[in-house]
């Protein structure tokens, strides 16, 4: 290789621009072209809690990023939020107005909603793309003081089949008091039951489970779900060792070549789209010799230095962790090629290095971009490898991207970078006095200050609610808005990062090895040269048709986030917040094929033999491992919602197949009694299309609107009307302006417990920042 140059960029840059305008104004045509058809927005939603009652209201700030501002903005002046339940139905939608990048709003979650996980979806009139809508979780429970609270004693996530795999848990009532029944379980692999049984707590409350699991393949996680005689207590998804997994393999900027150190990044997930964890060995394919031992760093996520050899070949062998066993090879080895890499980043340069392997000298052009606009560009005479420094000056806070183009602007090499550009945002947040007594007024200061202390303008969101209705796998401001909002693969190490303080170019840089813009590779904007942006309506029309099936990916990839959990201690301080709620057993669910043949006119009668064979006793239905016996002849009992009708199954023959929507079946005893003590045989429950809502409803909540946006209520008028229990959020701010150091009075606390007061802002330069601070009611 011959000698590396070390090339001063601050005259340079200019100088390439006045010799080569033409490729410079080819491209910022090209980006310009491609962002009015696919404009570029990074949306964030931030909730006042992340736990819900029935018939509570959902408090909510919506930003907006626009990447060609650098700061709040948006091609469009509305938000669209959709609540989805995990069918992927939408359970409530409306459209909110956007000023300057920001919206606030509100909306009431039904009275009869069912406890479960919900997505909040988020997008505004530019969103073209589903994967550019945002979403998160939020949850609703019936906080019923007959339920259990069940801990893991350890953090088991990979089952191993073909041996005994011991859990823990501890189980208490909500008082405290340990729990000393009997616990039923079920291991489920999809709709299919693999193993079920029953287990006594100890008089700790401790449920050992010793689950013998298959030796078989599996296709995805397994779920575990516990059950007492009154519901479903816990559920968790497990992976296990032999479940499928794939591997995607990417080269510091794009090109896997022979014969140079290069920085190998790989993605490691399951089917079901779920980041996965694991150990692994680097070999070549035909030798068993460990070249290195490689880990993911965060789950899905695995980085490894390389110096490949011509003419060999590479392969990756999971030694430990999902898909132990499996072998996955790297992608070929070419003897020629560009690269492109970064070392490392100061105040004043971004250090890279090209080199051109088994090529001769070439005239390349180095450009950066962010979103739509070229930000730096110069011309280089490249042979053999050349050092640079990149000036900052110009470079925007956040993710940009570095490319390399010959001539004719085909591009050879890129890789994403993020930049620390003009400091830190932090906010000041002191309470006045920590802990209060209930009802008493608590005063809060707020300030944004730079890295000089200096205090700056911008705006923030406060929030205070009891942590018990908090989630710690809740998306932040910082990880949205200044990482993963902008990239085609989250990092999901990111949120952790961002709690810890350690967000900083050195960390976010060697984890972007391998990724790239959300909806914007090269390849795609040289598309969008020779087409025709799609009318905004049947754009719209497209990504509403796609947000179901985005909403169950998002859901898969998520099962593993932590519900908000109640504490001993929140629920003996708070008694009058908590409800005795009727028992209602859980039926583990069946697959949905049977639907389409219901969708054909086939009888339900038939839909059922579908889902679980039978026979029949005179105009009785038997499933097999019922314990019919000579004396005591029984059918399974057939159920319309909600409502017994007996177990003859003439009562089928009036219920058009059309209008059912679901049916569900079992001959388990813990289901089958919560309608009878009689039946042994089994149940069928059938839940119609009109008769989920057989109560009479309450009167809805007046919504008003201008200009087809909703307008949000105002939170301290709202929550003054509602009795003492009805509101859980102690304060919401949507929208402050702070431009000095502010006093905020917060209300008296009626709940007891301890409160997060979390402030999010953004100041007029386009920082985010966030910070909690725990306030103690006694």
């Amino acid at each position: 290789m011959k000698q590396l140059l070390t090339v001063f960029f601050c005259s340079l840059t200019l100088f390439c621009f006045s010799q080569d305008q033409d490729s410079f104004e080819m491209i910022h045509k090209m980006l310009n072209n491609h962002f009015k058809q696919y404009p570029s927005e990074n949306i964030f939603v931030q909730t006042d809690r992340d736990l819900y009652r029935a018939g509570d209201i959902v408090w909510f700030t919506g930003f907006a990023r626009n990447p060609a501002l650098n700061g709040l903005g948006t091609v469009s002046d509305n938000l669209v939020v959709v609540v989805y339940d995990e069918a992927g139905e939408p359970i409530n939608e409306d459209k909110y107005k956007m000023v300057g990048g920001l919206c606030r709003g509100d909306f009431d979650l039904p009275k009869d909603i069912d406890p479960g996980r919900y997505v909040l979806a988020a997008y505004s009139g530019g969103t073209i793309f589903p994967n550019e809508v945002f979403m998160k979780l939020i949850y609703v429970d019936q906080f019923n003081s007959n339920s259990l609270l069940v801990k893991t004693e350890e953090n088991v996530k990979t089952l191993v089949p073909g041996r005994l795999n011991e859990l823990l848990f501890v189980v208490s009532e909500m008082d405290g008091k340990a729990f000393e029944g009997k616990v039923n379980y079920q291991l489920m692999n999809g709709s299919e039951l693999i193993i079920d049984g029953k287990v006594k707590a100890d008089e700790n409350g401790l449920v050992r489970l010793n689950i013998d699991v298959p030796d078989r393949q599996f296709d995805q996680p397994l779920t575990l779900t516990l059950l007492d005689g009154r519901a479903e207590v816990y559920s968790s998804m497990f992976h296990i060792e032999s479940e499928k997994i794939s591997l995607q393999f990417s080269a510091e900027g794009g090109n896997f070549i022979a014969g140079i150190r290069q920085n190998i990044a790989f993605r490691a997930t399951n089917t079901l789209g779920q980041a996965v964890s694991l150990k692994a060995a680097l070999q070549e394919k035909t030798s068993e010799d460990q070249i290195m031992q490689v880990n993911t760093l965060a789950p899905g996520l695995g980085i490894f230095p390389l110096t490949a050899k011509v003419g060999k070949t590479y392969q990756l062998k999971v030694t430990e962790g999902a898909g132990k066993g499996q072998v996955f090879d790297l992608p070929e080895y070419k003897a020629e090629g560009v690269s492109l890499a970064v070392g490392r980043m100061d105040e004043g340069f971004i250090y890279s290095t090209v080199n051109l392997v088994g090529m001769s000298s070439k005239d390349l052009i180095f450009a950066a971009f962010r979103g739509g606009t070229m930000i730096w560009g110069a011309e280089l005479t490249v042979d053999g490898g050349l050092s640079l420094k990149v000036p900052k000056d110009g470079f925007s806070h956040g993710i940009c991207q570095l490319m390399i183009f010959d001539q004719q602007l085909k591009p050879l090499a890129d890789r994403l970078i993020y930049v620390e550009k003009e400091g830190d945002l932090a906010i000041d947040a002191v309470l006045a006095q920590n802990p209060i007594e209930r009802n008493t007024a608590e005063g809060l200061k707020i300030g944004l200050l730079d890295e000089n202390e200096s205090t700056l303008a911008g705006v923030a969101t406060i929030s205070v609610c009891p942590k018990a209705l908090l989630s710690l796998d809740a998306p932040s401001i910082e990880s949205q808005l200044m990482v993963n909002g902008w990239l085609e693969s989250p990092i999901s190490s990111v949120k952790q990062l961002v709690r810890s303080g350690k967000l900083s170019e050195s960390s976010i840089n060697y984890l972007l090895i391998g990724n790239q813009f959300r909806n914007s590779d090269w390849k795609s904007i040289q598309q969008s040269q020779k087409t025709v942006k799609q009318a905004e309506g049947i754009s719209r029309v497209r990504l509403e048709e796609d947000l179901p099936k985005q909403v169950e990916s998002f859901l898969n990839q998520h099962v593993f986030d932590r519900k908000p959990e109640f504490t001993v201690e929140f629920f003996t301080e708070n008694p009058t917040l908590f409800q005795k709620v009727k028992p209602k057993r859980t039926i583990a669910a069946q697959g949905n094929s049977y639907k389409q043949f219901l969708s054909s006119g086939s009888s339900v009668l038939d839909a059922i033999e579908m889902i679980k064979p039978f026979t029949m006793d005179g105009d009785k239905i038997i499933f097999p491992g019922g314990n019919n016996s000579l004396i005591a002849q029984d059918g399974a009992l057939i159920v319309i919602d909600g409502q017994k009708m007996g177990t003859s199954a003439s009562v089928l023959a009036s219920i058009s197949p059309h209008d059912v929507e679901s049916i569900d079946i079992s001959t388990r005893p813990i289901d089958i009694q919560q309608y009878t003590g009689l039946n042994s045989v089994g149940l069928i429950d059938i839940k119609t299309k009109r008769g989920e809502w057989v109560d009479e409803a309450e009167e809805e909540p007046i919504k008003q609107y201008e200009g087809g946006n909703r307008i949000s209520r105002d939170f301290t008028e709202t929550i003054v009307s509602m009795d003492d229990n009805q509101s859980l959020t102690l304060f919401w701010e949507p929208a402050m302006g702070v431009d000095e150091l502010v006093n905020q009075q917060l209300p008296a606390s009626k709940t007891k417990g301890t409160f997060v007061v979390q402030v999010l802002a953004i100041d007029n330069q386009g920082r985010v920042a966030s910070k909690s601070i725990e306030l103690d009611v006694k």
